[in-house]
């Protein structure tokens, strides 16, 4: 027998998707993507973690399911680099038929260094060639003050433009308990 671990570290985090019916609008399926990969973002951050892969799950009628990756050189936990990739994988799959569940997790987890109170450099000590590690910085900072923000006035305070205005942030979360490995969190909605 496996002794037991009264800790368990995440291997993963992700969100999972079910629909009511089968979705075959590209659209709709690339504004979840965003609305998956907001959440997995704010999580990865809340647990001071950051991925290199980037998967997406889908699940069709049939209960067929196909997965795509990619890895990244460097681990991220931002909503938004989360997003660009999974609807990237999007992009190469056949949705005539219908997704049934769709899903965007975060893999090859590792610890991240908080550094709370820092402020950006000032313009004269700023180096042109490093303008995308400010982009990224930046977007480390937005990001960080939309979690403030939501920890405050609750999840719906901020949400991504791209699903502003839908009620599809609004649809609750919460942990599944026979997730073996992984901190995935399903939920079923319609489309």
């Amino acid at each position: 027998p496996r002794p037991v671990e009264p800790v368990r570290h995440a291997k993963s985090m992700g969100h999972e998707e079910t629909f009511a019916r089968d979705v075959a609008d590209r659209e709709v399926l690339r504004r979840e993507i965003v609305r998956l990969a907001d959440r997995v973002g704010q999580r990865l951050r809340a647990a001071a973690h950051a991925g290199r892969t980037i998967q997406l799950k889908l699940r069709y009628g049939d209960f067929r399911t196909i997965t795509r990756s990619r890895t990244l050189a460097d681990p991220t936990d931002l909503g938004g680099d989360i997003a660009r990739v999974a609807n990237s994988l999007l992009e190469g799959v056949d949705i005539t038929e219908g997704v049934r569940l769709i899903g965007v997790s975060v893999q090859q987890l590792e610890p991240v260094a908080v550094v709370q109170g820092t402020l950006p450099l000032p313009l004269a000590a700023r180096d042109d060639t490093d303008a995308d590690e400010r982009r990224a910085s930046k977007r480390g900072a937005v990001e960080a003050s939309v979690d403030r923000i939501r920890r405050r006035f609750g999840d719906d305070a901020v949400v991504p433009a791209r699903i502003a205005g839908t009620e599809d942030h609004r649809t609750p979360w919460g942990p599944d308990a026979d997730a073996e490995g992984d901190d995935t969190v399903r939920t079923t909605r319609r489309p």
